[in-house]
């Protein structure tokens, strides 16, 4: 197209010449004979009628300067031919107003040829004749950027910049150059994965604190990708690949990243569980207990990664079984990847965690000799002989020989106390010099000073410097998650030595003694939960909750609203464009249906009408490689051409074509065809004045078939006026000189630009209409009944409709999945009742933002609406799961209780968890390709919307409404139908009886403390302890006393909803949140 950049006439001398100069360019290669549309008769390229170039100059070759009174007759000749679209099409939409009439704008078309030399037609070998037009375009391409010295950056396309020659603003655009330009900006768009890539590695390297871990954990993600596409390739053979595709690394990256950081955290809490400290105590050898440890991580964290993984994949599967071939592909990857990230995370990870504990926890590197550490541990184990200062209180541990140490850390979770633990002296630990050489020497250690002060505290004695704490706390699994575990600092401190800080450890543990004093939160984001989550989520005022009532109401209100403004969204009303906005190629559509005048025959929908068809025999095509074997048409052994009642027939569908009425909305004129007198393309007429021509007292109708055959022939091949040999050719069809079908041509009324929805409508009342009657009325002994109304505009209307119709399968498909996934992780209908409910607040918010942005629900609405349940399931049940373990495994059956344990337990690595899929996102937005930015757009929404809706919706309905107890567990219903004593036995259901804490605590006699503190009574306010008026309620099943267990010193009180009522507002002091009375749970 061709634009003046003053309001005057685009038609004079100079402009003339210039657009022809443009247009030169495109003729001028060398390449062009070789696919420009050729003459029947001369066998040479035709004159390219629709171009400036033919109007002024007659024919394409030198471009001299013309006269200006030969350029004003032919423009004049334009004005005065507006009815005439041929003429028409050269002119602007407001010439028509204008007086005296002018344009400032004005385009060409140019046509190619097809089939390519060699090709029988041009579907024949298609992929190959589309391979020889690409190569083509792209010499175009190449001339066209050299022509007007466009320049290209990254992210930035030479199409993003004005092209002017001489005032004159140009454009062009071709489908192929469209093609070509979007796998350019694609390759570029990828390289910002880089990004994604850096942003998780820098956040996985800050959450975990080591170099080590997050190098090669990162790895882990990133292998996964091209094992899925190995997969995806030659496993599936699947062989499609587009742009689309891309988006899978930005996926995997955020959410393999989700899945590192629980097992990360589940590894590092597995080292402070009671059978792994106990396994240590007994001195049993590494490999040991360190393969109970990794026991322990798989057992906690291997269900959580493998139910949000599995309803991930099936949400990306939901979009595997869309009719559209690239969204089902791009689905099938994504759910690929995310399940060899797994695979990879259960495998590869714990090997990278154990591999980092050996060489840098413990400094056993195979580099390096043990001799120097054996040797260390002789001297220091002769040293520990002579230190009174280190010897322990046996009547503290009954008949132990050992020493032991009070090691004390604050549970902020859950407040479970534990006394002592036999401090442990590990043969393989590396040592430090320095307190080595201080019990040589008889001075007192760390360790020594605090038996002392143990020792003075059980006299009534203050021990200096300190102030007394007869209650001691294990650290939370959030705070474990974040520093070394308790094993390790035994494992170190077992010889009296701390280990070495390592060179990967980029933020050393503080050696300050966890216990002594008050325990703060490691990382930004647990102290984010710790001191602003928890206290605004439990502030009380007036006996209610109320913060939390308010953000539980405005959330529910706001997910109505977001359902609201999903329900509208639907199919786009235009083609959907991945270009930029201000791309060349994406501006011409605009410009085309703005611009000029209307009438032009290549904005409305073109339909074919053939007879002597049977349908299409795909044979071995394959989906997934469109271009290949796309199969053979199935002939009509009964199609007759030659009667006379079969050519009246298709002079009546001709006629009928014109006259049919068309009352929907994307009809522009009343009829189905548009007005044009080339609208309708018919040959039957035009041969048949031809053969008359030729064989004077003869017609069509009483002529021999040779003689009509041989003639139609000739007419399909030869120079006409009327109709072009490119249309005669796709309507009369010859297959081995045997005329297998003919067809008619119709450019209707419907508007490309209309709604897909107008669209169908048109199609199925009026096109279909139309075709069923022609086959009443056609002979169907001579197969004239098969005539169809087909158009490839039809093809992008089934695309549309059916993402609309993939989407909505996909949200049938993930929602009860989704639910089923809930229930069986929690085993309670309450929580998966909120979840799901929560789940369908994020999604219409999701779609709400769509509908707020002006979009449609397109190729990556569909993906995304449905995504979005996968990644919103991972936030609510790691949320919910935690909610309901609080009670199973730590018996805290209020909600306040179990609030706070989630709240602190798991918030933290919730929110981790979504920063790392918000980051991976972002660079997206940066990317040219509108299909990025839009679906960073929506992953980032989706992340958020996860986040405030699970943390402050789902989380306030959890703490105002319960559930209580075990009320909603499965183990509740079995209990009413009486089932429940199997189901525990058979391991189905959870057991109320006991936690899993407590019976490892039980089984290991670590809990002491409890009783003490029952019989000592509440403590004084600001002793450290917490006040409390529980009892020492401990107790033992008949099972236990058959197995002749260890009696357990202190037992988990389950709280009655009575007390619950009087639950006290969260002090001001939020250092040190503490419960009331009935919220804390003792050992």
């Amino acid at each position: 197209t061709y634009e003046w950049e003053s309001d005057e006439s685009i038609f004079t001398p100079e402009n003339v010449q210039t657009m022809c100069s443009v247009e030169q360019e495109f003729f001028g290669l060398g390449e062009y004979p070789n696919f420009c549309q050729i003459n029947g008769t001369t066998l040479q390229c035709n004159q390219p009628t629709q171009t400036v170039t033919h109007q002024f100059y007659g024919s394409i070759g030198s471009c001299p300067l013309l006269s200006f009174e030969s350029v004003n007759a032919t423009a004049t000749n334009l004005y005065n031919n507006l009815d005439d679209p041929k003429l028409s099409f050269f002119l602007g939409i407001s010439t028509p107003s204008r007086s005296p009439m002018y344009s400032k704008f004005s385009r060409s078309v140019i046509q190619m040829g097809a089939p390519l030399e060699g090709y029988v037609s041009e579907f024949d070998q298609q992929a190959e004749q589309d391979v020889d037009y690409t190569k083509y375009y792209e010499d175009v391409n190449d001339r066209f950027i050299s022509a007007f010295n466009m320049k290209s950056t990254w992210l930035e396309s030479a199409y993003r910049e004005r092209q002017e020659r001489n005032g004159l603003r140009v454009k062009w655009y071709s489908s192929t150059m469209v093609d070509i330009e979007s796998n350019i900006i694609a390759s570029g768009d990828f390289l910002l994965a880089i990004f994604s890539i850096f942003f998780v590695f820098g956040w996985m390297t800050y959450q975990m604190k080591n170099l080590f871990l997050s190098t090669f954990c990162m790895l882990q993600v990133i292998f996964s990708l091209p094992v899925a596409i190995v997969v995806y390739r030659y496993v599936f053979f699947i062989s499609y690949f587009q742009f689309i595709h891309i988006l899978v690394i930005f996926l995997v990256l955020g959410i393999g990243a989700d899945d590192v950081f629980v097992f990360y955290d589940g590894w590092r809490i597995a080292g402070n569980d009671p059978s792994v400290l106990k396994l240590i105590e007994e001195g049993a050898p590494q490999e040991v207990y360190l393969k109970k440890r990794v026991e322990i991580s798989f057992e906690s964290t291997v269900g959580a990664v493998f139910t949000t993984s599995f309803t991930t994949i099936v949400s990306f599967l939901a979009t595997g079984i869309s009719p559209v071939m690239p969204i089902a592909s791009f689905g099938i990857l994504a759910a690929t990847a995310i399940l060899l990230n797994f695979i990879l995370v259960c495998t590869l990870v714990p090997a990278i965690l154990m591999t980092n504990h050996i060489w840098f926890d413990l400094g056993q590197r195979p580099c390096c000799s043990q001799e120097e550490d054996d040797e260390v541990d002789t001297a220091e184990a002769e040293a520990l002989k002579g230190n009174d200062s280190l010897k322990g209180n046996d009547t503290q541990i009954g008949d132990t020989e050992r020493n032991t140490e009070r090691i004390t850390e604050k549970n902020t979770e859950t407040n479970i106390t534990i006394e002592s633990i036999p401090r442990i002296k590990h043969a393989h630990s590396e040592k430090k010099g320095i307190e080595l050489k201080e019990m040589k020497e008889g001075k007192e250690t760390k360790e020594g000073k605090e038996m002392k002060d143990m020792k003075a505290s059980e006299s009534g004695m203050e021990p200096q410097g300190e102030r007394r704490r007869s209650s001691v706390h294990i650290g939370s699994q959030t705070d474990i998650g974040r520093s070394d575990s308790v094993t390790t600092d035994i494992e170190k401190k077992g010889a009296g030595g701390d280990q070495k800080s390592s060179a990967f450890e980029l933020n050393p543990p503080d050696e300050k003694e966890v216990g002594v004093g008050e325990a703060k939160p490691d990382s930004s984001l647990d102290k984010l939960m710790v001191y602003g989550y928890y206290p605004m989520m439990t502030y009380k005022w007036k006996g209610q909750f109320v913060i939390a009532w308010g953000l539980f109401v405005s959330f529910l209100i706001l997910g109505i609203i977001g359902l609201a403004f999903a329900v509208r969204l639907g199919p786009p009303d235009e083609p959907e464009q991945f270009l930029p906005e201000d791309h060349m190629f994406a501006e011409m559509s605009d410009d085309l249906r703005e611009n000029f005048v209307p009438g032009d025959l290549s904005s409305f929908v073109e339909v074919t009408i053939p007879f002597g068809l049977d349908g299409f025999d795909r044979g071995d095509f394959n989906k997934y490689e469109p271009g290949k074997n796309r199969g053979s048409v199935k002939y009509n052994e009964n199609f007759d051409f030659f009667p006379r009642a079969s050519q009246e027939a298709f002079l009546f569908a001709c006629n009928l074509a014109r006259s049919k009425d068309c009352n929907q909305e994307a009809c522009s004129f009343g009829k189905f065809a548009h007005p044009s007198d080339d609208a309708i393309v018919c040959f039957l007429p035009l041969f048949q004045t031809w053969f008359a021509s030729r064989n004077p007292g003869l017609s069509t109708y009483n002529c021999t078939r040779s003689q009509f055959m041989s003639e139609l022939q000739l007419f399909r091949n030869a120079t006409t006026p009327g109709i072009s040999t490119t249309d005669k050719q796709k309507l009369i069809g010859f297959v081995s000189d045997q005329l297998k079908f003919v067809a008619i041509t119709v450019t209707t009324s419907i508007e490309n630009s209309k709604s897909t929805v107008k669209k169908q409508d048109a199609r199925l009342d009026v096109a279909d209409g139309l075709a069923g009657q022609i086959n009443d009325i056609g002979p169907s002994e001579f197969g004239m009944t098969t005539a169809v109304a087909a158009s490839s505009t039809w093809v992008g209307v089934e695309a549309e409709l059916g993402i609309v119709a993939g989407f909505y399968q996909g949200i049938a498909l993930c929602f009860p999945i989704a639910f089923i996934v809930l229930f069986c992780n929690t085993q309670n209908i309450i929580i998966s009742c909120y979840a799901i409910v929560s789940i369908v607040f994020i999604v219409g918010c999701v779609l709400s933002v769509v509908v707020w942005k002006g979009d449609a629900l397109g190729v990556g609405e569909a993906i995304a609406g449905v995504m979005v349940i996968g990644f919103s399931v991972d936030y609510v049940i790691h949320l919910g799961h935690t909610f309901i373990d609080a009670m199973h495994t730590y018996h805290m059956s209020p909600r306040f209780d179990r609030f706070t344990h989630t709240a602190k337990s798991m918030a933290s690595t919730v929110m981790a968890g979504g920063i790392t899929t918000f980051g991976a996102s972002l660079p997206l937005l940066a990317c040219q390709h509108r299909f990025f930015p839009k679906m960073g757009t929506l992953m980032a929404c989706t992340v958020a919307f996860s986040l405030t809706f699970s943390l402050l919706f789902f989380m306030s309905a959890c703490l105002l409404i319960g559930p209580v107890g075990p009320v909603g567990d499965m183990s509740w219903f079995m209990e009413k139908g009486g089932c429940a004593d199997y189901l525990r036995r058979i391991g189905i259901m959870h057991s109320h009886s006991k936690g899993k804490g407590t019976a490892k605590l039980e089984e290991k006699g670590l809990a002491k403390e409890g009783s003490e503190q029952a019989a000592k009574g509440p403590a004084k306010e600001g002793s450290g302890e917490i006040a409390g008026n529980e009892t020492n309620t401990s107790s033992k099943s008949p099972h236990d006393e058959q197995k002749h267990q260890p009696k357990l010193a202190a037992s988990i009180q389950h709280q009655s909803d009575a007390k619950l009522k009087d639950e006290r507002a969260a002090p001001a002091d939020i250092e040190s949140p503490a419960p009331d009375a009935s919220d804390v749970v003792n050992m």
